[in-house]
């Protein structure tokens, strides 16, 4: 069992990684590059559980490569170009699954589940 704070800390790599090349990579959008997506789905906890979405998501046209890292349950995602939370959530809807909680990308973005209005 991973640690709560090997945890946070492979999370604030990630972070740290993706928000450092985003300067970079907001120059290279104007020509359409890849950008890197960092994010967790519903249920999945390990190796096995990701290796199928994994294999989903590879199948999609838009996705150049994806990989499940375990020391912080999360999936990185590099995609051909910009996705927004919706396109991102019908991908994992065909594989059977959702997101979970907010998805972050190296070009600085920052998808935030959406929230219901009150009434």
């Amino acid at each position: 069992m991973v640690s709560p704070c090997t945890r946070y800390a492979v999370w604030l790599i990630i972070t740290v990684g993706v928000l450092a090349g985003a300067s970079t990579r907001c120059a290279a959008q104007a020509t359409g590059a890849e950008v890197v997506y960092r994010f967790e789905v519903s249920d999945v906890i390990d190796q096995a559980s990701a290796k199928p979405i994994v294999h989903a998501l590879m199948a999609e046209r838009e996705v150049a490569s994806c990989v499940f890292i375990s020391e912080c349950t999360c999936f990185k995602l590099t995609a051909r170009h910009t996705l927004d939370r919706a396109a991102l959530s019908v991908m994992l809807q065909r594989a059977g699954h959702a997101l979970s909680g907010t998805v972050h990308g190296s070009d600085g973005s920052v998808l935030p589940p959406s929230t219901s209005p009150l009434r």
